[in-house]
C-alpha cells in the first residue's frame, strides 16, 4: 500500500494559537503594567510644582488653594461636646470592666475637636440617641486647649461624682485619650 508521508512545516510560519483569549489577556496585562509605571515615574514633587517663565520652581495653582482651603480650616475649628438625648447605655471606652455605661439624659458622652464641621465629622446616622453641641469657637489650637481643659476635669463633674466609687471614670465615656 501507499504510504502519504507528512510534509515538514516551513520554520517561518505561526502555528496557530489554540487560545487567542490568553494572548488577548497577556498583552492586556503589558499595557497596564506599563500605564502603573508611567504614573508611578510621575513623583508627588512634579504634581505639586511647575517652572514659572523664569526658571523657578513654584507650586502649582491647585496646590496653593489647597494651602489656603487647609490653612483657614485650621482657623475655624469648633470644640463639641456629644450629651446623652435620652437616659440609656452608651458605649464606654473608659470603663474598666464593662463596655457599656449608663448616662442620664444631658450627661457627657464625649468632648471633640474638629475642622470639618457637624455634618463632616458626624453623618446624620451615626449616632441617634446623642446631640451634638459646639461649646467653643477658635483656631485649632484653641479649641484642643479647650477640649483638653474639659477632659481632664471631667472627673470632678457632678455626674460622674454621683456615680458609686468603683464605677466613678477617669475621663469621658468615649474619650479613652486625653486627646
Amino acid at each position: 500500500m501507499y504510504e502519504i508521508a507528512s510534509l515538514p512545516k516551513p520554520k517561518n510560519s505561526k502555528q496557530h494559537n489554540p487560545n487567542p483569549k490568553k494572548e488577548t489577556t497577556f498583552v492586556w496585562f503589558l499595557v497596564a503594567c506599563v500605564c502603573v509605571l508611567v504614573y508611578a515615574g510621575v513623583s508627588e514633587f512634579e504634581k505639586f510644582t511647575k517652572i514659572d517663565e523664569n526658571g523657578k520652581v513654584q507650586l502649582t495653582e491647585k496646590r496653593l488653594e489647597k494651602l489656603h482651603k487647609d490653612t483657614l480650616k485650621l482657623q475655624n475649628a469648633e470644640q463639641y461636646v456629644l450629651i446623652a438625648l435620652e437616659s440609656g447605655y452608651y458605649p464606654c471606652f473608659t470603663c474598666k470592666d464593662t463596655t457599656a455605661i449608663w448616662l442620664y439624659q444631658n450627661e457627657v458622652w464625649r468632648y471633640g475637636v474638629t475642622i470639618n464641621g457637624k455634618e463632616m465629622r458626624y453623618p446624620k446616622s451615626t449616632f441617634k440617641n446623642l446631640v451634638y453641641l459646639v461649646e467653643f469657637k477658635g483656631n485649632l489650637q484653641q479649641c484642643l486647649v479647650e477640649e483638653r481643659k474639659k477632659i481632664v476635669i471631667y472627673p470632678l463633674l457632678p455626674e460622674n461624682l454621683k456615680r458609686s466609687a468603683e464605677k466613678r471614670l477617669g475621663r469621658p465615656p468615649a474619650n479613652p485619650y486625653d486627646h
